[in-house]
């Protein structure tokens, strides 16, 4: 009988304890820089938007907006200074990286909608550099995502 006692015992903390609801565990993580681009979409010809936060600053690179994605952080040229207002638009960004998203690194996040695109983030995190492309449908995905990349696309307001 008390054998049997401990084994229910055990069952209902396992059931109670395996929940199917989904948790959030993410915390914010500070990020170096991070450069936020809008891309694709479904024209002859894309057109590329890009900025970078870095150093206080918000700068709109200015390479030839259409054709293919820059791999290299360093094939970007940053020389179009922003407004100030533009800059805290997006200021915090920075400072409130998901840290689920470090575990995703290069993922194509989302549910693809090839007509409109995606948002592409790249972040330096303690000298690691990450790289997510955001697409138009996020519902899958965790509100601190869906909150942290609603905010990344204030960007291109």
């Amino acid at each position: 009988m008390k054998h049997t006692l401990s084994i229910l015992l055990l069952l209902a903390v396992l059931i109670n304890g395996t929940s199917c609801a989904r948790k959030e565990s993410s915390h914010p993580v500070t990020g170096d820089y991070m450069v936020i681009g809008m891309a694709g979409g479904f024209v002859a010809y894309p057109v590329l938007t890009y900025y970078l936060i870095n150093n206080g600053q918000l700068k709109m690179d200015s390479t030839v907006p259409y054709g293919a994605i820059p791999t290299d952080i360093n094939k970007f040229n940053f020389n179009i200074q922003c407004s100030a207002d533009k800059y805290q638009l997006v200021s915090d960004l920075l400072n409130n990286i998901p840290s689920e998203l470090l575990g995703m690194d290069n993922q194509s996040i989302g549910n693809v909608f090839p007509d409109a695109g995606f948002t592409d983030v790249r972040a330096s995190v303690n000298g690691t550099v990450y790289r997510w492309r955001f697409q138009a449908d996020l519902s899958g995905t965790t509100s601190t995502i869906q909150q942290f990349v609603t905010h990344a696309r204030l960007v291109f307001q």
